[in-house]
C-alpha cells in the first residue's frame, strides 16, 4: 500500500494538508470531511479496503493541519471547491469518487455541480444542502423535541432576551467576542452538536470527548460559515441538480437524524436522476453501526 502526505499552497495565504492512503492503482476516492472545521483523522479510513482503493484525505482551510489555523480570510465554499480541484490536479487525478458526510456532502455536491466531468460517483451521508429551512431547523432548536435537556444546556449561556435567536448570539460572540467568552460558548456549541447527533451521552461523556478535540477551531469556522449562510444562495444545490444527471449518487441517512432531517435526504434523492437513498436505523454520526455498515456496502457496490 502507498502512503503520501504533504501541504499544497492553494493561494497566497492558505496551505491545505493532505494524505494519500491505499492502493495507488485502485479507484481514487476523495474524502470530504464535515464541520465546517472538523478536519480529518485516521478514523476516516475505516470505510475503505485500502488494498483495493486509493483514499485522499485533506483538511479544509483553517482546520486540522492546514495553515494558517482558524484563518477566516478567503475561507469560503467557493474557495474550498477550488482547493479540491487544485488537489486533484496536484495529484494527477482526472476523475474521482467523492465520499462526504454532513457538511462534506454539501461540498461534494457543490464540487460535482461545478465539475461534473471530474466525478465518477458520490457516496453522501447525513446530507445537508445548506438551505434556509435546513439551517433554521437546527439553529432554532428543532432537535429539542428529541433532546430537550441538550437544548436547555445550549440556551443556558444566552441572555434571556436573546434566546429566540440563540444561535446568532453564539455565532456573533464566538466570532467577535472576548477570548474567555468565546471559549465557553465554543465548548457549549460543540457539546450541543454531540448531544443531538446520535446515541444518548451524559454530560460527563460529552465533556470527555471534547477534551480530545479542537472544539474551538470547529466552533470558529462553523460560526463563520453559518454567519454567512455557508456562502451559498438559498436552494442553490437543488436548483442545479441537472448538472449531476450522469453521476450515480448513494445517499445514506439516519432515520433518527436530528441535525440533518431525513425529509431533506428524500427530497434530494427525488431530484437526482441516478440517486439512491438508503434510510437506516441511526442518527447523524458516521460511526453508528447501521450507518457505517451501509457506507461500507455503498463504497463496495459503487466502486465494484
Amino acid at each position: 500500500m502507498n502512503y503520501e502526505s504533504g501541504y499544497l499552497a492553494v493561494d497566497a495565504l492558505h496551505r491545505i494538508y493532505y494524505e494519500v492512503h491505499g492502493n495507488e492503482t485502485g479507484e481514487p476516492i476523495l474524502f470530504v470531511h464535515g464541520g465546517p472545521g472538523i478536519g480529518t483523522s485516521p478514523n476516516d479510513l475505516q470505510f475503505f479496503d485500502l488494498t483495493k482503493v486509493c483514499v485522499i484525505l485533506f483538511d479544509q482551510r483553517g482546520c486540522g493541519r492546514s495553515t494558517p489555523r482558524r484563518e477566516l480570510k478567503d475561507n469560503t465554499s467557493a474557495g474550498l471547491v477550488a482547493d479540491m480541484r487544485q488537489l486533484l490536479l496536484h495529484l494527477g487525478l482526472s476523475r474521482v469518487f467523492l465520499f462526504g458526510g454532513s457538511w462534506g456532502s454539501t461540498l461534494s455536491l457543490l464540487f460535482a455541480i461545478q465539475y461534473p466531468e471530474l466525478v465518477k460517483g458520490m457516496i453522501l451521508r447525513g446530507v445537508f444542502t445548506a438551505t434556509k429551512a435546513e439551517r433554521e431547523y437546527f439553529e432554532r432548536g428543532g432537535p429539542r423535541v428529541a433532546h430537550p435537556q441538550a437544548w436547555e444546556r445550549y440556551l443556558a449561556p444566552v441572555p434571556e432576551a436573546q434566546r429566540s435567536e440563540a444561535s446568532d448570539y453564539y455565532y456573533q460572540k464566538i466570532l467577535f467576542g472576548e477570548p474567555a467568552e468565546r471559549e465557553v460558548l465554543a465548548h457549549a456549541m460543540c457539546a450541543y452538536g454531540i448531544a443531538v447527533g446520535g446515541e444518548e451521552k451524559t454530560e460527563v461523556e460529552i465533556n470527555a470527548l471534547l477534551a480530545t478535540r479542537d472544539y474551538l477551531t470547529r466552533a470558529i469556522i462553523l460560526s463563520h460559515y453559518s454567519w454567512h449562510d455557508f456562502f451559498i444562495p438559498d436552494c442553490f444545490i437543488e436548483n442545479h441538480l441537472e448538472a449531476l444527471a450522469a453521476i450515480p449518487v448513494h445517499i445514506i441517512h439516519g432515520r433518527h437524524d436530528h441535525i440533518t432531517r431525513p425529509q431533506y435526504a428524500e427530497r434530494l434523492a427525488a431530484g437526482l436522476k441516478r440517486g439512491t437513498l438508503y434510510l437506516v436505523d441511526a442518527g447523524h454520526l458516521a460511526h453508528e453501526a447501521a450507518l457505517k455498515s451501509q457506507l461500507i456496502h455503498s463504497v463496495n457496490e459503487m466502486i465494484g
